[in-house]
C-alpha cells in the first residue's frame, strides 16, 4: 500500500492499493522490454539456444531438510523425458544441472548423446554461515570429485573454477541457505567482485514462471 498526499502540506494522505497482479504485471513487463533490448545487441544465427538450469531425477542430493531425511529427489522427471522437453523447445544445447552431482550428464555421453556437462554446487560462505549455490560447467569426471572437496569454502571452490577456466553462474541470487540474520549489504559487494554471471529467473522460484530462465553478465 501506497500513501501519496493530496495537498501542500501533506496532511491529508491518500491510501493507494498497488494488486499483486498488477505489481507482476509491471514486472512481467519490464523483463520483456530488457530481454528484447538485449536481444537486439547480438545477432541470433551466431547464439545458442540453451537452459542452463534444469534438473531431472538425478539431483537427489538436496539443500532442504526435509528432503535430505526423506531422500526425496529435487524431480521425479527422467532424464530422458528432460532431454526430450528441451528439444521440443529447440534448445540447441542439451544440459542437465543437478545438485552436487553430473550422473545424468555422464549416462547421456555414454549413451552418445551430446550434452554440456554441469552441475549445482552447495558452497559455504564461511564468514557470513551460508550456503550459496553456483552453476559449473564443463569439467570432467575427475574434476567433479575436486569441486565437490572445494565446496566446503566458496573461496577454494571459485579459486579452482578460475584456474580450471570452468565457467560458473550464481543462480537465484537472494535465495541463500543459513541461520544468520545479520547479513549486510558487504555479502552483496562480494557476490558482485567473485560472480561475472548471475541468474536474473528462474521458473520455480516465482509465480512469474511464464518468464522462464535467462542471465545476465
Amino acid at each position: 500500500m501506497l500513501q501519496v498526499s493530496n495537498n501542500m502540506n501533506g496532511t491529508t494522505p491518500l491510501k493507494k492499493h498497488v494488486s499483486k497482479s498488477s505489481f507482476r504485471e509491471s514486472l512481467k513487463h519490464e523483463y520483456d522490454e530488457y530481454l528484447q533490448s538485449q536481444a537486439s545487441r547480438f545477432n541470433t544465427e551466431d547464439c545458442l539456444r540453451v537452459d542452463l538450469h534444469c534438473h531431472d531425477h538425478n539431483s537427489d542430493v538436496p539443500d532442504e531438510l526435509w528432503g535430505r531425511i526423506l531422500r526425496l529427489p529435487e524431480t521425479w522427471l527422467k532424464t530422458k523425458e528432460l532431454v526430450a522437453l528441451l528439444q521440443k523447445n529447440k534448445m540447441d544445447v542439451v544440459t542437465v544441472s543437478n545438485h552436487n552431482n553430473a550422473r545424468s550428464c555422464w549416462q547421456l555421453l555414454d549413451q552418445g548423446i551430446d550434452v554440456l556437462v554441469a552441475a549445482e554446487f552447495t558452497c559455504y560462505f564461511p564468514e557470513y554461515e551460508l550456503y550459496i549455490h553456483v552453476l559449473t560447467y564443463g569439467f570432467s569426471k575427475e574434476q567433479e570429485v575436486v569441486l565437490n572437496e572445494k565446496r566446503q569454502n566458496i573461496y577454494d571452490f571459485l579459486r579452482y573454477t578460475t584456474q580450471a577456466n570452468l565457467p560458473v553462474i550464481m543462480p537465484h541470487p537472494l535465495y541463500f541457505y543459513t541461520k544468520n540474520e545479520k547479513i549486510d549489504l558487504s555479502l552483496f559487494e562480494k557476490l558482485a567482485v567473485m560472480f561475472q554471471r548471475f541468474e536474473v529467473s528462474k521458473k520455480p522460484r516465482s509465480k512469474l514462471s511464464r518468464l522462464g530462465s535467462s542471465f545476465t553478465t
